[in-house]
């Protein structure tokens, strides 16, 4: 799996190179659509076959802030009620990767590869835990399946707030230059904290690169 929209390492296409140089004017112009800089997502997830394992190494950053914080989505479908569910077991939702290219060829940035979608289970069974998980995802998915836009966001919006709102399934990592993390891209969401850019100061440079194993094709309930 790789990055289509970033930069990679000459022959390692695999190394998905994120890279911000302290240009504040680019946080600027995203919050004239957004009120915040937090975007959970799964890594991937428009891909037939999306990461399950992915590493995240810090190579240069921000000495105050520019945490990452992980959720656990198989924790967060336990504590809806068996009703919820229930309903949410059958849903199917596409994910999409042409937001996120168009975007990039309109700020005139590196695309690598054409825009892909696939359509998975909303809800996905682990195949090592047996867990089911939400697969929801705050960036690339546009629809669902059978259902009313309107319908569809109501689901989205309730799931993630649901999701981001219970800090007693979170874990927040600080970075230091050469931390390592590893995480289940399955099993969890995340969201980069870009609170590191001042009106005084500007933003400071971060500097990550990113590995990402190919996973199975995400598994519905039965």
């Amino acid at each position: 799996n790789y990055q289509p929209v970033s930069g990679s390492i000459p022959g390692f296409p695999g190394f998905h190179i994120i890279h911000r140089n302290g240009n504040k004017g680019e946080l600027d112009t995203f919050f004239t659509r957004k009120t915040t800089s937090c975007l959970w997502h799964q890594d991937v997830g428009y891909e037939r076959q999306p990461p399950e394992y992915v590493m995240l190494c810090l190579l240069e950053g921000p000495k105050v802030g520019g945490d990452t914080v992980f959720a656990a989505t198989d924790e967060a479908y336990k504590r809806l009620s068996p009703a919820m569910q229930k309903f949410l077991d059958g849903i199917k939702v596409k994910h999409s990767s042409e937001n996120m290219i168009n975007h990039t060829k309109l700020a005139g940035g590196l695309v690598r590869k054409d825009p892909v979608a696939s359509v998975h289970p909303l809800i996905r069974v682990h195949p090592v835990t047996g867990a089911r998980c939400i697969f929801v995802n705050g960036e690339f998915i546009t629809n669902a399946v059978g259902l009313k836009d309107v319908e569809w966001k109501a689901i989205s919006d309730f799931l993630l707030q649901h999701i981001i709102g219970m800090h007693d399934i979170q874990a927040r990592v600080h970075w230091s230059p050469r931390t390592v993390v590893l995480f289940d891209n399955r099993s969890t969401l995340h969201t980069a904290v870009v609170d590191y850019v001042d009106d005084e100061h500007g933003a400071q440079p971060r500097h990550i690169f990113r590995l990402a194993a190919m996973a199975e094709k995400p598994i519905p309930v039965s």
